[in-house]
């Protein structure tokens, strides 16, 4: 790759000098470098660009250099070397080293487990504020360590704290920055990390996610998104992988909310599949939670709703697709859900009862979706409202052919609607790193449509403290 670095800095005609100064400020290359490249001020460009190759410090990745490049205002010369990198890390025997490499990350492939599902169990009245104090503090025990091994690792633990903030801050508002504080605080930190890759795939993902909402083009965020894809085609299988092929899913619903387009309700299924499949090695806990996320938006595509909770107008739901949905729906109870994740199934459960013609039933799940959207100030509470609106106006009428199903059906799902969880009174301001897996919980297989057996619960003592109850009055 150095004989590449070299060729695209005489075809660029790259000013060398400053480029060194750039990688020198960030401690690839010496003052010796640039004392030599001084000295031989009047010397060709190729001569002048083998005195910089040759200095540059053999600690330095392929991948880093590529970063500082384009910090360096060298974009063009940057992607020339990302082009010629992908195919070259393709190999097996790169592939060998990654996958090395996301072995020894189980530990952290955990943690972001972890923290990301608290904040879908709203541990705070603002997580993303909570988790930004929690990641200045981290940095700065980053900064005091001094054994290198454990100053990676908390590297690692940054990276992921840092994303979980970014998704607090996108479930309360569209209006985020895809290039702003905290990616630059990614981007700054993220060679240090244990695998630089995976660190991107965490980022690419959500700069795809973001740009397609801020975006008013069909297209915006699939640039970040093809980025990230090349990048997880040469990593082995891990959840942060998962985590960006999710967000790539949550991309296509946009698309296809918009267009109409089924082509990218299809890409959904089938990226959702993908996501699913790169489950199946995963611990129990892992896969389930995952795999609601995929299920979710399945279930979102089935039955014509949006990214975030719209009712997509002018789509029809077809008696398959009802058919699709009542199956999955009976597949997992959907007990364990977390605060945000019980607004965003009440969604669909809602719209299902609803087209199966059991308006009340709909209004009931409605009616407890908004309260924790209200809750959790969650950027949905609007559309979740003007349906919440919709089906007031209904005239109620039972559809009797279906009484007995919806029944049945209903009676299974609402009890997990039967009470709320408020607000966290007391909230831990960091997550153990030894974090034990209940050994009594087991998930046969989540992904393959077979049944799921969970005790209901709104997680740790500590995080999410159970309110009194609410009424239980069902309706019939």
């Amino acid at each position: 790759m150095l004989e590449v670095f070299k060729s695209i800095l005489i075809g660029r005609r790259v000013d060398v000098r400053k480029l060194a100064n750039s990688l020198c400020g960030y401690g690839m290359v010496s003052n010796d470098c640039l004392q030599r490249l001084q000295q031989n001020e009047d010397s060709c460009q190729e001569s002048k660009i083998l005195i910089l190759a040759e200095n540059i410090n053999t600690s330095v990745t392929t991948l880093q250099l590529i970063y500082k490049m384009h910090e360096s205002n060298l974009p063009e010369a940057a992607q020339d070397l990302y082009s010629f990198y992908i195919p070259y890390a393709m190999k097996s025997r790169s592939k060998d080293v990654i996958r090395k490499i996301v072995g020894e990350r189980k530990k952290i492939q955990i943690y972001f487990k972890v923290i990301k599902q608290n904040v879908h169990k709203l541990i705070a009245s603002n997580p993303h504020a909570e988790i930004s104090i929690i990641g200045k503090q981290m940095l700065k025990d980053i900064h005091e360590e001094t054994n290198p091994g454990r100053k990676r690792f908390l590297y690692d633990k940054y990276i992921c704290l840092k994303a979980a903030e970014i998704d607090a801050h996108t479930n309360q508002t569209d209006n985020v920055d895809p290039e702003g504080e905290p990616f630059k605080e990614i981007e700054a930190v993220i060679e240090e990390s244990s695998c630089p890759e995976i660190s991107l795939i965490l980022m690419l993902g959500r700069q795809a996610d973001i740009s397609s909402s801020l975006g008013t083009n069909i297209t915006d965020g699939e640039q970040f998104l093809t980025q990230a894809f090349q990048w997880q085609s040469i990593c082995e299988r891990c959840v942060e992988a998962t985590d960006m092929i999710y967000k790539s899913v949550v991309l296509h619903l946009l698309q296809f909310q918009r267009s109409g387009d089924k082509a990218y309700q299809e890409k959904v299924f089938k990226l959702a599949e993908m996501g699913l499949d790169s489950l199946t090695e995963e611990d129990a806990d892992v896969r389930l939670f995952w795999s609601r996320l995929f299920r979710l938006r399945i279930l979102y595509c089935h039955l014509g709703i949006g990214k975030r909770c719209e009712i997509i107008e002018g789509y029809t739901v077809s008696a398959e697709s009802i058919e699709v949905v009542e199956k999955m729906l009976k597949e997992d109870k959907l007990e364990n859900l977390e605060h945000r994740r019980k607004m965003m199934y009440g969604i669909a459960i809602a719209r299902f009862f609803h087209l199966r013609g059991s308006v009340q039933k709909a209004r009931f799940i409605i009616d407890k979706a908004m309260d924790f959207a209200i809750e959790g100030n969650y950027s949905e509470k609007k559309n979740i409202a003007a349906y919440q609106s919709f089906l007031n106006g209904i005239e109620e009428q039972e559809n009797v052919s279906y009484q007995n199903k919806n029944e049945y059906l209903f009676n299974t799902i609402s009890p997990i609607y039967s009470r709320q969880t408020s607000q966290a009174s007391e909230s831990t301001t960091e997550t153990s790193e030894e974090i034990v897996i209940n050994p009594c919980v087991r998930v046969t297989s989540i992904s393959s449509g077979e049944y799921g057996n969970l005790t209901d619960s709104d997680g740790p003592q500590g995080w999410v403290p159970v309110s009194p109850a609410s009424s239980n009055n069902s309706p019939s």
